[in-house]
């Protein structure tokens, strides 16, 4: 049951993340730095287990509200296996239904679904895990006031299963690097492509461009930059650069300066790609090298990006307007769901009301 008449009076805003970093750390940090900004003030909880340090989240919100906030409204960042090496997170439910029991109708659960589970093939592991992990989703779905997802296909999952009574709100991920003021025309870019990311990422994405060679120079695409951490993945007859790990203000310059920007990743998923967010809030003209797919979100291949693959091969016009349409196209789709509006969104789901929506 959802507290229907919570009591009114001062209200503790957290974040329950993974412990670690990782790309959800780094969104709901960025969440965090918006709130503060639009005068809301917050708290990041990493909350994991483990043999010699065990933490309940009770113990936290306790420390956390030191005698002073009546109420908590928190927003928990799912992703399995953030939370557990094997993604069976059961724990984490056990720690939000003891700590709904310690604080009754003054805590408030929305769960921003990251991830749900995972599937594989009958002789991986994830095979077997699955059924496990989703049946802590959907629990977890249960238990919550409001529920958030990145993807149409992960909304679909959570509606369906019995128990869920929330509404499950669609939230394309955002770009954690600020759309500028003032974006450079394709053409003023040097025609160049550059990839930003995990390394695997990278490399999954840079392996599989090879056999796109020929197609690529077409275009003018001589120069590869490699963003992020990790070691640089070798191409023959490239000309090639690896940045490293650079701070934001420096990422961002990089994307500006560049035509094109590479990604690996099946159109089903693209909204929950914080990759793509970033590419789409510079203005660039996004290559895909997954295999072609069913749209998905709002996101057409042609129109937002070029698909890539060994059974499709590139067809795009080589006109820089066609470039200059594809990047716009990309960066009106972004402005819907940016940073600033998704955090007054989310807080709207978090913030108490006389009477809270169940």
């Amino acid at each position: 049951m959802h507290a229907d008449n919570a009591p009114s009076g001062p209200t503790l805003r957290l974040q329950i993340v993974p412990p670690g970093p990782g790309g959800v750390h780094d969104f709901a940090a960025a969440l965090r730095a918006q709130w503060a900004l639009q005068g809301q003030p917050s708290e990041l909880l990493a909350l994991g287990r483990t043999a010699t340090r065990p933490q309940t989240l009770g113990g936290a919100l306790t420390a956390l509200r030191g005698g002073g906030p009546e109420r908590c409204s928190v927003l928990l960042h799912f992703s399995g296996y953030g939370y557990d090496p094997r993604g069976l997170c059961g724990w984490l439910l056990h720690e939000l239904l003891a700590a709904r029991q310690q604080w009754g109708p003054q805590l408030r659960i929305v769960t921003l679904f990251h991830e749900l589970f995972a599937s594989s093939m009958p002789w991986q592991s994830a095979f077997w895990l699955g059924p496990v992990q989703a049946d802590i989703a959907r629990r977890l779905a249960a238990l919550s006031a409001a529920v958030a997802t990145n993807t149409t296909q992960h909304a679909q999952w959570l509606r369906a299963q019995p128990g869920v009574t929330a509404a499950v709100q669609v939230r394309p991920v955002f770009s954690n690097f600020l759309q500028p003021a003032h974006l450079p025309a394709s053409a003023e870019r040097e025609p160049a492509l550059i990839v930003f990311g995990a390394m695997a990422t990278r490399r999954r994405a840079l392996q599989r461009l090879a056999a796109h060679a020929p197609a690529l120079r077409a275009l003018g695409i001589e120069a590869i930059t490699e963003v992020g951490p990790g070691a640089p993945t070798i191409l023959r007859s490239w000309t090639q650069q690896h940045l490293g790990l650079l701070p934001p203000a420096a990422v961002a310059q990089q994307l500006l300066r560049h035509r094109h920007a590479l990604i690996d990743y099946p159109a089903a998923y693209l909204a929950k790609s914080s990759v793509l967010a970033a590419y789409a809030a510079h203005g660039c003209a996004v290559l895909n090298t997954a295999a072609p797919a069913a749209d998905a979100d709002g996101l057409r291949a042609g129109q937002h990006y070029a698909t890539l693959s060994r059974t499709q091969p590139f067809a795009q016009p080589v006109d820089a307007r066609v470039w200059q349409t594809m990047a716009d196209t990309l960066t009106r789709w972004h402005s819907g769901h940016t940073l600033p509006l998704q955090a007054r969104e989310l807080g709207a789901l978090l913030d108490p009301l006389p009477a809270w929506p169940g």
